[in-house]
C-alpha cells in the first residue's frame, strides 16, 4: 500500500470516529446570552441585582466551614470583582484579623434563584454528609471561627451584604453544641434591609428545629419564634411563639390556633367582669355582661345605674359592683351628704371621735392697730375663740423691724432711729445716722473708711488700730557703727509722709590699720586685735601713768598721729613686697 493510501485510510477512520462520537454522546447546549450576568449591589430597599448571605457553618482545622450565597432574584449574577471577606480577632495570624478570597476566578455568575456553596471540605469530611456536595474550594485557608465573627460580600461598588455572629456570647469559647452549628437564614427574610437581624436566623443543627441544614440547596423555612412549627408545618405567625396549630383561641384579634378564624369559640375567664351590685345577672337582653373585641379584648356592658369610677349616688345599691354599697358617700355620723361642720364649742360636730379639731371660726373677727391686724381666733373648748396676739406683738417696743410691735399706731419709737452716731477708729472713723439691722437690733448706718499703711511722724491713726505712729519708735535711743566708729543717737521718721523710720547717727571714720594690744576696735568691723593688727603695746602690757583708759592711753592718743603711723606702715609693707618680687 502506498504511502497516500494509508493517509487517505486513516483520515477515514478518523471522520467515522468522530461520527461516532458526536452520535453517542448526550447533547450539550450552548449558554445562552439572552440574559447578560448583573452587577451585583447592596442597599435598601433591596435591589433586584444583588447577593445575600443565606446560610453557613463555623469551622477550623479539620473541621468543615463553608458559607452559602444565595441569588434571590431572577437574573444571573456576575461574580467579577466579588470577593468574601471574613473578619475576627486572630485568624490565622493574619494582621488586621482579616480573610479575602476572590470568587471570579473559581466561577464566574450565580443564576437567578440559585445558591453558591463556598468553604473548604478537609479530605476527612470529603465522602461524609457533604459527599456529593458541588462546593467552591477556597481552600484551607479559608476559616470561619465561632467568636465575633462578620462575615461580608463586597462587589465592585462596595458592601453587598454582611452578617454578624458571636456564638460564643462574649466568652470567646464556643460550648460544643455551638461549635460546627449551621446558622440558616429564614427563607421569608431573604432581604438586605432584614437578614442581619439575629431574629431572623435559626440554628437548623439544634436537636428541636423543625429546619436542617441545607448547604448547596435552598434553605428550609425556620422556627423563629421556637414554638416547633414552621411556616410548612401550619405556624401562621412564627415571629410570634403564643400562635401555632396547637395555642389555645383568646379573644385578642388573633388566630392563635392558625384554623382561619379569629377569637372563635372563646369565653371570657372568671373575673373579667364585674359580678357584684347592679352588675350581677345577664343583660337584660339576655346577652353576657363580657363581649369579646378582637384587639380590645373583653369589653364589660353593664346595665343603667352602673358607675364606672366611684359611688356617686346615695341611693342603697351598689352602683360601681365593688360589693359595698353607698362607700364613701356616707359621712361620719351616718347619713348622706357631706359631714357637719366642726365648731369651737368642746363638742365632736362632724362625729370624727375628735373635739374642736379644726373647727370653724369664720365668724371670730380679730383686729387692731399694728402687729395686732394678725391677730388670729385660736379655739378655747367649751369657752369658745379667743384673739391670740402674734409672736412679734411686744407690750413695749423693743424691735427695730418696721413694725408697730406694741399696737399703738407708732412705728419703732423711742429706738432713737435717725440719731447722729459715729463708727471707726483713727482716719477711718465715720459719722451716719442709726437705723434698723435686719436682725432686729438698731445699727449706724455709716460707712466706715478704709484703713492705710501707718504713716511715720504725721501723728495720725493711718491703719485705724487706736495707735498712732506705731512701729517707728520715733525719739527712741539708737546706736550705729561698732567698735570705736559707734555713736549714739536718736530714731527719726526717714522723710515726710513716709512709712520707715532711722537713726539720725552718723558712724565715726574707722581706722585703716587694727592697733595691737589696745582692746579697742579700731577698724570698726566688730573685732578687737585680730590678726594682722600693728603698732601698739603688746597684749597684756603697759607702763606707768599709760594704763588703758589713762591720760595717755591709744584710746586718747591724737587720731593724726595714729593715721601718720599707719600709713607709713603700709608704705614701708609695699617697698619690701616690690624688693622682694625684683629678686
Amino acid at each position: 500500500m502506498t504511502r497516500d493510501a494509508v493517509s487517505r485510510d486513516a483520515v477515514t477512520r478518523i471522520f467515522r470516529a468522530a461520527v461516532c462520537l458526536a452520535a453517542c454522546l448526550p447533547f450539550v447546549p450552548r449558554p445562552s446570552f439572552a440574559t447578560m450576568a448583573q452587577v451585583p449591589s447592596g442597599g435598601c430597599p433591596m435591589p433586584k441585582q444583588t447577593l445575600l448571605i443565606n446560610e453557613f457553618q463555623v469551622g477550623i482545622g479539620s473541621h468543615p466551614r463553608w458559607v452559602e450565597v444565595l441569588n434571590p432574584g431572577a437574573d444571573p449574577i456576575a461574580l467579577k470583582g466579588v470577593v468574601l471577606r471574613v473578619n475576627a480577632a486572630g485568624i490565622a495570624g493574619k494582621a488586621g484579623d482579616t480573610l479575602e478570597f476572590a470568587l471570579e476566578p473559581k466561577v464566574a455568575s450565580v443564576p437567578g434563584g440559585e445558591v453558591l456553596l463556598l468553604g473548604h471540605l478537609p479530605d476527612a469530611s470529603a465522602s461524609g454528609p457533604y459527599f456529593g456536595l458541588t462546593m467552591v474550594n477556597l481552600g484551607a485557608t479559608f476559616v470561619l471561627p465561632a467568636c465575633v465573627v462578620k462575615v461580608e460580600l463586597l462587589g465592585p461598588a462596595g458592601l453587598i451584604d454582611s452578617h454578624s455572629f458571636d456564638l460564643c456570647n462574649g466568652t470567646n469559647k464556643p460550648t460544643d453544641t455551638d461549635w460546627q452549628s449551621v446558622r440558616s437564614l429564614d427563607p421569608a427574610h431573604a432581604d438586605l434591609c432584614v437578614s442581619d437581624a439575629a431574629t431572623s436566623w435559626c440554628v437548623t443543627t439544634a436537636k428541636d428545629s423543625p429546619a436542617k441544614p441545607s448547604p448547596g440547596k435552598v434553605n428550609q423555612p425556620c422556627d423563629l419564634d421556637g414554638d416547633g412549627y414552621t411556616a410548612t408545618t401550619g405556624d401562621c405567625n412564627d415571629n410570634e411563639k403564643l400562635v401555632n396549630p396547637l395555642a389555645k383561641e383568646t379573644c385578642n384579634g388573633v388566630d392563635d390556633d392558625c384554623n382561619g378564624q379569629t377569637d372563635d369559640s372563646v369565653t371570657a375567664p372568671e373575673g373579667t367582669c364585674l359580678s357584684d351590685g347592679v352588675c350581677a345577672g345577664p343583660l337584660p337582653n339576655g346577652k353576657a355582661v363580657a363581649q369579646c373585641d378582637g384587639k380590645n379584648g373583653y369589653v364589660c356592658s353593664y346595665p343603667a345605674g352602673y358607675e364606672s369610677v366611684n359611688e356617686t349616688l346615695c341611693d342603697g345599691f351598689d352602683n360601681d359592683c365593688d360589693g359595698q354599697t353607698d362607700e364613701d358617700l356616707l359621712n361620719a355620723c351616718g347619713a348622706c351628704g357631706v359631714e357637719p361642720t366642726e365648731l369651737c364649742n368642746g363638742k365632736d360636730d362632724d362625729c370624727d371621735g375628735e373635739t374642736d379639731e379644726d373647727p370653724d371660726m369664720s365668724a371670730v373677727v380679730c383686729g387692731g392697730l399694728g402687729v395686732c391686724l394678725l391677730a388670729e381666733p385660736v379655739c378655747m373648748g367649751s369657752d369658745g375663740p379667743v384673739c391670740q396676739l402674734p409672736a412679734s406683738h411686744e407690750a413695749t417696743e423693743t424691735l427695730c423691724d418696721g413694725a408697730d410691735n406694741d399696737c399703738d399706731g407708732e412705728t419703732d419709737e423711742e429706738l432713737g432711729l435717725g440719731q447722729t452716731c459715729v463708727v471707726g477708729r483713727g482716719q477711718c472713723i465715720a459719722e451716719g445716722v442709726l437705723k434698723c439691722a435686719p436682725n432686729g437690733a438698731t445699727h449706724c448706718d455709716a460707712n466706715v473708711g478704709n484703713p492705710s499703711a501707718e504713716v511715720c511722724g504725721d501723728n495720725l491713726d493711718n491703719d485705724c488700730n487706736g495707735e498712732t505712729d506705731e512701729g517707728f519708735d520715733v525719739g527712741g535711743q539708737c546706736t550705729v557703727g561698732l567698735g570705736s566708729c559707734a555713736v549714739i543717737g536718736k530714731m527719726v521718721c526717714t522723710s515726710a509722709g513716709g512709712t520707715t523710720s532711722a537713726c539720725d547717727a552718723t558712724p565715726r571714720p574707722a581706722a585703716a590699720v587694727e592697733t595691737c594690744g589696745n582692746q579697742i576696735d579700731d577698724d570698726c568691723d566688730g573685732l578687737t586685735d585680730e590678726a594682722g593688727c600693728t603698732g601698739g603695746q603688746p597684749a597684756g602690757s603697759c607702763s606707768a601713768g599709760t594704763g588703758a583708759g589713762g591720760p595717755s592711753s591709744p584710746a586718747r592718743a591724737s587720731w593724726p598721729l595714729l593715721i601718720l603711723t599707719t600709713l607709713l606702715a603700709l608704705a614701708l609693707r609695699r617697698r619690701r613686697r616690690a624688693a622682694g618680687s625684683s629678686n
